[in-house]
């Protein structure tokens, strides 16, 4: 009885026997929207089967963009910038989507692998450390022991890591704006460039974090020489300049990266002391 009553109450959806589309109220013409491209639902879209056959659609899509995004932005520097603001996208998955997800992963294993930034900076004991030099007069000024300083300081780095490397991102795109003023291109493609470029950052940094629990100075390697030589790939691929100003282009990008990676780096440590 229930089934049968239950099977009335599909067959008098409104949106079974609509004739616009569900999603933006265009009318129909064959069984797609011609606007939005969404299918007309049908009774059949309203069982079990329907369902579970949307659910596995959309997760082996979702994974093999995923798969196709990350093959590509790994083994071709530039390629997907390219394909992106060349209009070919559906293939690929969005550059912030990508950004967002590895952070969230790249922030999760770091977290995991050294939680406590504090000991890392400050020991051994150094006089002349630049970053111990910054950390202990703040430290002695606050009213805590070093115990209480150093969980507040770990806690401040996590959160404010996070956040504030999308600030080295909107400062790196704006210097690919200003070496690029004269080509008229938009400032959303070399946002696209530079959300790519980070993405590939925090991979190199990941691995060489990783690496680092074996051997303590592969990070430099990680952090600064491969992603220097990535962007000058990359660079040559997208910007379809010749060699020399690939170069050129690359070699200002890259003291530009580390400088805002430097400056990025004491200013997360300097904040995180203050809001100990």
């Amino acid at each position: 009885m229930f089934a049968y009553n239950l099977s009335i109450i599909i067959s008098m959806d409104p949106l079974i026997h609509s004739q616009n589309c569900s999603n933006c109220g265009t009318g129909f013409i064959g069984k797609f929207c011609y606007n939005c491209g969404q299918k007309k639902i049908e009774l059949k879209d309203r069982s079990l089967k329907a369902f579970t056959v949307h659910f596995i659609e959309e997760f082996f899509t979702f994974d093999s963009k995923f798969y196709r995004s990350m093959k590509s932005l790994l083994f071709k520097p530039g390629f997907l910038t390219l394909e992106y603001i060349s209009g070919r996208f559906v293939r690929y998955i969005s550059p912030l989507k990508m950004y967002l997800f590895t952070s969230l992963i790249s922030l999760f294993i770091l977290l995991n692998i050294d939680p406590d930034q504090y000991t890392g900076l400050m020991e051994p004991r150094d006089e002349d450390d630049i970053f111990q030099m910054s950390i202990t007069p703040i430290m002695e000024s606050k009213d805590m022991s070093e115990n209480e300083f150093k969980e507040k300081f770990n806690e401040s780095v996590n959160d404010l890591t996070a956040i504030s490397i999308f600030f080295i991102m909107i400062g790196f795109t704006l210097i690919l704006k200003l070496l690029y003023i004269n080509k008229h291109i938009y400032y959303v493609e070399h946002l696209v460039f530079t959300l790519h470029f980070f993405t590939m950052v925090l991979i190199f940094f990941t691995i060489g974090a990783l690496l680092s629990e074996l051997e303590p100075d592969v990070m430099n390697f990680f952090l600064f020489l491969i992603p220097c030589v990535y962007l000058f790939i990359a660079i040559k691929k997208v910007y379809h300049i010749r060699w020399i100003w690939s170069v050129l282009t690359s070699a200002l990008l890259s003291l530009a990266y580390i400088i805002l990676l430097t400056i990025w780096s004491y200013g997360i440590i300097m904040v995180a002391a203050l809001r100990a």
